[in-house]
């Protein structure tokens, strides 16, 4: 795709079409055509003066942050999961000594973080028997999978347990979900 192409797409294709087209062409595009293409889009969007962002390369990458960029996370899906399994256990204790009610305080602890690690533990076994074949739709469908679950979980215990202590199963369950944070700051 040459420069003219570009502006000609720019003038002639309606916004919604427009990203498809450009990402297509895009594939087709040279490194050293990149930046010509990026300036005629940058004169014909009517963006003069606002900086285009340019991905970095590999090498950029490792060069600005290091070589730790390069090296595979610790942090699994699975690990999560035991994460979110522990804090779940760690506030159905804390439920149950602080609670006036403390067996109703404990189970209801023990399902809000049931609501969160037992879906969680559904996606990243969906991730696993995805496998090499590791693509969006597998994220997409899992995750869908997790919060179909969820909801579920969530009006069966509503349904069932008639004696929920809310206050208990919601912390829990919030507190949970925040694994996920935690598992980021001590990969």
């Amino acid at each position: 795709m040459y420069a003219d192409e570009a502006v000609f797409i720019v003038q002639c294709i309606s916004q919604s079409q427009l990203s498809e087209v450009v990402a297509q062409k895009w594939l087709n595009v040279g490194s050293k055509n990149q930046t010509r293409v990026y300036q005629e889009l940058e004169d014909c969007w009517g963006c003069q003066g606002q900086e285009v962002l340019v991905p970095l390369t590999r090498a950029q990458a490792q060069h600005l942050f290091g070589l730790e960029i390069c090296r595979l996370s610790r942090v699994t899906p699975f690990r999560v999961v035991v994460g979110q399994i522990i804090l779940s256990l760690i506030m159905t204790a804390i439920w149950a000594i602080f609670s006036a009610r403390p067996q109703v305080a404990a189970l209801s602890a023990w399902l809000g973080g049931m609501l969160c690690w037992l879906p969680s533990g559904i996606f990243a076994l969906c991730l696993r028997m995805s496998g090499i074949r590791f693509i969006v739709t597998s994220l997409v469908m899992g995750e869908g999978i997790k919060v179909i679950a969820t909801i579920v979980l969530l009006g069966s215990v509503a349904v069932i347990y008639r004696d929920v202590y809310w206050a208990a199963m919601l912390s829990s369950f919030i507190v949970t979900l925040k694994a996920y944070w935690f598992a980021m700051v001590f990969h």
